[in-house]
C-alpha cells in the first residue's frame, strides 16, 4: 500500500509549464505546472518501474488553490489549482491514486497542525483498515511518501511533525522535493532518505544516552564496515544487556564502562569517511558527558553513572551500584579514611539508644566493604589491623 500526502501548489495565470529529470535510471524528463504535480509523477514513474503503483493521494489544500484561474494551459478555460492537479495525475496514468482532501486553512491561519495531524493519521487508519478487510496487510505494508515541494513555507512544521508521527505508528516513510532553476526552467528529483537516517542517528543517540538502550543505535550503522564503529557498538550493546537486568554484574560492568571509554576514544579519533560515521563522532561527547563527565581520566566515576541511573529510572541498578561502588569511591576520593573507620567501628561497641535498623545495617555494609577495599589495596602493613576489623564486623552483622 502506497500513499502520497502533498501540499497542492498554487497556480497563477503567469505559470509556465517546467521540465524535471533525475538521477535515476527509467525515470526521464517530467513536464510539470505545478511542483507538486511534478512530484507526483515522478513517484508514480519510479513506482511503476519496481512494478507497484500509488493507491491513495491525501491532498492538503489552502483557500488559494481552491480557487478559480486562468492560465494558458487550461485549453481556454478557468479551473482551481486542485482540480488541474487531479485532471494532470489523470492524464498521465491510466491507473491514477483515489484522491483524499484535508483542508489547511484554518491550521494555517493559527499557526497550528494540532487537527491536520489528527486528521490525516484517522484517514491512514481508514486506509489501512480498508485494506486489511480485502488483504492481509501490516503496518510494514504501508509506505507513505512525503511530497515536500508545495505549500506556504510554515508547511516544513507540518512535515516534520508527520515524519515522527508515521515513523512511531511503524509505517515505512519517504520524503522527496525539487529544487527548480528559473532561469532554466528545469529542475531536479532528490530525496530526503540520507537525511531522515540522519535524525534517526540522532534520535538513537538520544535513546541510549537517556535509556541506555543501544539496538536502534546499532540498525543506523548496520552497514558500516569500520572496525572502531563496529566494536563501539558491540561494547554499547554489552552495556544495554548489563544495564537492563536488575541483577547488576558489578565486575563486568566495571570492564564494560571501561571498554566504552575506549572505544568511544577510538572512533572519535577515527577519520572514517563512511556514511553518517561523522554523526556518530559529532555526538560521542554527548556520550561521554552522560556516563564518564571527564573522559580524560582513565578511573570510571560510579557518582556519575549512579546519577545516570537515577535520572533515568534505573532505580534497582543505581542501589546496587551504589551499595558495591561507593565505598570505594569515598575512600579513593579521600572522603574518608582509615582511622574513622576506626572510630566509627568502635562506636558501634557502644550501645546507642534509638538507632534505626535500616541505618544500622548500612554502616555495617558499609564498613565490610571498606575492609574489603583496604584488604585488597592498601597493603599488607594494614593486614593485622583490618583482620580484627573484620573479625568485629562479621560478629556484629
Amino acid at each position: 500500500m502506497n500513499i502520497l500526502i502533498t501540499v497542492v501548489s498554487q497556480i497563477k495565470e503567469s505559470n509556465t509549464k517546467n521540465t524535471y529529470s533525475s538521477k535515476e535510471k527509467n525515470i526521464g524528463k517530467i513536464e510539470a505546472l505545478q511542483v507538486n504535480e511534478a512530484c507526483c509523477k515522478y513517484l508514480i514513474t519510479k513506482l511503476g518501474n519496481e512494478n507497484k503503483r500509488l493507491d491513495k493521494a491525501i491532498c492538503l489544500l489552502t483557500e488559494n488553490v481552491k480557487k478559480q484561474v486562468k492560465n494558458e494551459n487550461f485549453d481556454g478555460v478557468t479551473k482551481s489549482s486542485y482540480q488541474h492537479f487531479i485532471d494532470s495525475i489523470k492524464d498521465y496514468y491510466e491507473y491514477p491514486p483515489d484522491f483524499l482532501i484535508i483542508d489547511l486553512e484554518n491550521s494555517i491561519a493559527e499557526n497550528s497542525f494540532d487537527t491536520v495531524l489528527e486528521e490525516i493519521a484517522k484517514k491512514i487508519s481508514e486506509i489501512k483498515n480498508e485494506a486489511e478487510k480485502s488483504s492481509e496487510i501490516s503496518d510494514k505494508d504501508i509506505t507513505v511518501y512525503l511530497d515536500i515541494s508545495g505549500g506556504p513555507r510554515n508547511i516544513s512544521v507540518l512535515i516534520q511533525q508527520l515524519t515522527k508521527l508515521l515513523s512511531y505508528y511503524g509505517y515505512n516513510v519517504e520524503a522527496y522535493y525539487t529544487s527548480f532553476d528559473f532561469y532554466s526552467t528545469t529542475g531536479e528529483f532528490y530525496s530526503c532518505e540520507n537525511a531522515y537516517r540522519q535524525m534517526d542517528i540522532l534520535d538513537a543517540v538520544n535513546e541510549f544516552v537517556t535509556t541506555g538502550k543501544s539496538k536502534q543505535l546499532s540498525n543506523c550503522f548496520k552497514n558500516v564496515e569500520n572496525e572502531s564503529v563496529n566494536k563501539l557498538l558491540e561494547t554499547l550493546g554489552n552495556f544495554t544487556e548489563a544495564i537492563q537486568l536488575c541483577n547488576v554484574n558489578i565486575d563486568k560492568l566495571d570492564e564494560i564502562l571501561k571498554n566504552m571509554k575506549k572505544r568511544l576514544n577510538e572512533v572519535k579519533n577515527n577519520n572514517c569517511n563512511e556514511e553518517n560515521v561523522f554523526l556518530l563522532r559529532l555526538m560521542i561527547p554527548l556520550i561521554e558527558e552522560q556516563f564518564f563527565n571527564d573522559s580524560i581520566k582513565s578511573r570510571i566515576d560510579y557518582s556519575q553513572i549512579i546519577q545516570w541511573c537515577l535520572d533515568n529510572g534505573y532505580i534497582q541498578q543505581a542501589l546496587t551500584i551504589y551499595v558495591e561502588k561507593i565505598p570505594e569511591y569515598f575512600f579513593t576520593k579521600k572522603f574518608c579514611r582509615l582511622t574513622q573507620i576506626v572510630n566509627i567501628i568502635k562506636k558501634l561497641k557502644k550501645k546507642v539508644k534509638i538507632v534505626l535498623l535500616s541505618q544500622m545495617l548500612m554502616q555495617l555494609f558499609f564498613m565490610r566493604k571498606y575492609c574489603h577495599y583496604l584488604l585488597k589495596n592498601v597493603g599488607i602493613q594494614h593486614e593485622k589491623s583490618m583482620s580484627y576489623n573484620m573479625k568485629m564486623l562479621n560478629h556484629k552483622y
